[in-house]
């Protein structure tokens, strides 16, 4: 080979790497302004939802739920708050999980519910729920705390709990009057004998009592201490003879609590609830023994309304 030959090929090669150099220079710049591809796009959004996907996975999720919802198990009610008049039995998240959740993955969804820390006294849970096909909607719930951990625990699983029996139309607590079997029978009034209009007879030092002919008295009568007696009976029993409060009026309040909890961005207890009723009308239905009339819960729903617009 000539030198002529060997400087053509030297030529060659230095042309062939600058050229390889700058066809991965010009790559390399592509990739670097190159827009990175866009996820699931917004289907729908509106007060703190946002559903994401085209309108045919979209459909495909929600076409999915009806037949999971179909499989699911019995929900067990395997817990119970019993606090005076306030009483219901719920099922908890692990009873809730047991029944819905193999369903749910056999029919491509899926339910989680990462919670995260904003501030010392906030946690924002965020509700999740996806399908294979890449569509999934969320939700956040806030959740104001007051920093201990296990109280944040507790709060976070009641939260969960909430969240997703909404999320599956799920009804996992229950009034206990319900069941109308285990609702006593209203005890038969009873009327006592009234004293209205009866003298007791007077002892022996005592002067006669005074008739038409003579002088009205300076002072009434005493009234007879049998009399009284009667009288504080008529009353008790009076209260004790009103009706209940019904099933419908029970299940209000318990709306009105968890919507309270929700604008408060804390669950609030049924001890919290009965204390905060006992405030405003002066009766905690709570309380053990406590007994809730319809008139008690009357009062109890206009006070919850009434709290529910100013949290």
């Amino acid at each position: 080979m000539t030198d002529h030959d060997n400087d053509t090929a030297s030529f060659s090669a230095r042309a062939l790497a600058a050229e390889i150099q700058r066809t991965a220079s010009e790559q390399a710049e592509q990739a670097l302004n190159a827009k990175p591809k866009q996820g699931a796009p917004l289907f729908f959004e509106a007060d703190g939802l946002a559903i994401y996907g085209t309108s045919e996975q979209v459909a495909e999720m929600f076409a999915a739920m009806p037949k999971a919802k179909a499989a699911f198990k019995a929900i067990v009610k395997n817990k119970a708050v019993n606090a005076g008049a306030y009483r219901f039995e719920y099922a908890d998240l692990g009873a809730i999980n047991g029944a819905v959740d193999d369903a749910l993955s056999e029919h491509g969804l899926n339910i989680w519910h990462p919670p995260t820390r904003t501030t010392s006294e906030v946690v924002i849970v965020h509700t999740f729920m996806s399908h294979a096909n890449g569509a999934f909607q969320h939700s956040q719930f806030k959740l104001n705390h007051n920093g201990k951990l296990k109280d944040i625990a507790g709060d976070l699983t009641m939260v969960q709990r909430y969240c997703k029996s909404k999320l599956l139309g799920l009804a996992t607590d229950e009034d206990a009057d319900d069941n109308p079997d285990s609702k006593p029978e209203p005890k038969p009034r009873q009327r006592r004998p009234s004293t209205r209009g009866t003298r007791t007879p007077p002892k022996a030092d005592q002067p006669p009592p005074h008739t038409d002919n003579d002088a009205p008295p300076s002072q009434p009568p005493p009234v007879p201490e049998e009399g009284k007696r009667a009288s504080a009976r008529a009353k008790q029993d009076s209260a004790a003879e009103e009706p209940e409060r019904t099933p419908e009026q029970f299940a209000e309040i318990r709306s009105l609590h968890g919507k309270l909890s929700e604008k408060r961005g804390k669950p609030v207890s049924a001890k919290e609830l009965g204390e905060m009723l006992e405030e405003a009308v002066g009766f905690n239905p709570v309380k053990g023994g406590a007994r809730l009339t319809v008139a008690g819960a009357d009062k109890s729903i206009v006070a919850l309304k009434e709290m529910v617009a100013n949290a």
